[in-house]
């Protein structure tokens, strides 16, 4: 059931997995540069970004998130056709602000098709507006990045920039392996507590990491791309399968 559906978040995972290995390749390529002095703390490192982002990221995102809202669409058009009933071309999954909208928005089309019980679950169960629960709110976000995404490019920014295992010595001789230096955001980079007030005498680099966060005041500001867009990903896999749980329960009858 909702082939075509499961078959679009098929298409939005290679789209995140693109972005994965995008993001991959741009950390090996020396993309950072890290200038650190051996004999010193977190006060002396410098991060210098040599190139920039790729400019496919932010529309790799963009075709994900888009792919996973489309997804939805063809659940609403496959509800519509299991009625024996012709889609309108406008039809679309609802997701609005508040659960009023919501159910105006199915009132004609998808209420008429769908029966009472699946618009029960729509409303009280998926919730998809503003202030709904999961997965719910989480299909609010995809809607809000979707519209934005179709009139400008998502906004993106490298953010958690961080060595990690660093291997150093400290004065008295005690060494110290798997050392991470991170930052929060933009902000300064930081040894972990038990290091922090020491001298080290670093013994290697460590292995410079960084996320990649969206910059959505509205709808995801300050979320790392990576989690958020697989987190949007299972509350689309989730709506898909109750609504076909409730199909198969004998739901669906007007």
């Amino acid at each position: 059931m909702f082939s075509g559906a499961r078959a679009k978040v098929k298409w939005a995972e290679q789209h995140i997995a693109r972005l994965s290995d995008t993001l991959g390749d741009f950390l090996k390529s020396g993309s950072y540069r890290a200038s650190i002095d051996p004999n010193t703390q977190s006060r002396f490192y410098e991060i210098v970004q040599t190139r920039p982002l790729p400019e496919s990221v932010p529309f790799l995102i963009g075709d994900a998130i888009h792919g996973l809202r489309t997804a939805l669409d063809h659940v609403a058009f496959e509800m519509v056709e299991r009625a024996n009933r012709t889609p309108s071309q406008g039809l679309v999954f609802p997701i609005k602000d508040t659960r009023a909208e919501v159910l105006d928005a199915m009132k004609s089309e998808l209420q008429a098709a769908a029966g009472t019980d699946i618009v029960s679950l729509l409303l009280d169960g998926i919730q998809p507006h503003r202030d709904g629960q999961r997965p719910g709110h989480s299909l609010w976000i995809l809607h809000r990045l979707d519209c934005v995404d179709k009139h400008r490019k998502l906004l993106t920014a490298v953010e958690d920039v961080g060595f990690h295992h660093i291997e150093a010595v400290d004065e008295e001789g005690t060494t110290y392996t798997g050392l991470t230096l991170t930052s929060v955001g933009r902000g300064e980079l930081q040894w972990p507590p038990r290091v922090r007030g020491k001298k080290l005498y670093l013994r290697n680099e460590g292995q410079l990491n960084f996320g990649l966060q969206l910059h959505e005041v509205e709808a995801a500001d300050g979320e790392s791309a990576l989690p958020l867009l697989n987190r949007l990903k299972s509350s689309v896999i989730s709506t898909i399968d109750r609504i076909a749980d409730a199909y198969s329960a004998g739901a669906g009858s007007v």
